[in-house]
């Protein structure tokens, strides 16, 4: 009995998971995902050589709730001696996809801050 219980636990939480609403984020280097996040990230070091598309998965109401959380852990980090800092600036449902603008900004001072604008439609084909 209690084997079953523990298998319907886990069974559930992983079932949470799945379902939990995220933003993926693919880095992309010549027309080439590189590597992609389970989370939203970019990055003023990347500079030319990366491009960022983004994708969400879960419920559209709950994207910008998941970015908030996304962008307090970027300022965590940030706090903690990371160098990159984004500080979301707006985030809105339009339709079936999320418009976002934010600052992507670091700690070198030859670098200015930039205000980035992202449309954030669902994942296809997960």
């Amino acid at each position: 009995m209690k084997l079953i219980v523990a298998l319907c636990a886990l069974l559930f939480s992983t079932s949470a998971l799945a379902a939990k609403t995220h933003v993926k984020t693919d880095i992309i280097q010549d027309g080439e995902i590189v590597y992609t996040l389970n989370s939203f990230k970019d990055s003023s070091f990347w500079g030319g050589r990366y491009n960022i598309q983004a994708c969400y998965i879960g419920n559209l109401y709950d994207v910008c709730k998941s970015l908030k959380k996304d962008f307090a852990r970027n300022a965590y980090e940030y706090r903690s001696g990371a160098h990159d800092l984004m500080e979301l600036k707006s985030c809105e449902v339009c339709g079936l996809t999320v418009a976002i603008e934010y600052q992507l900004s670091d700690d070198y001072d030859n670098i200015k801050p930039v205000t980035k604008e992202l449309t954030i439609p669902a994942c296809h084909g997960l």
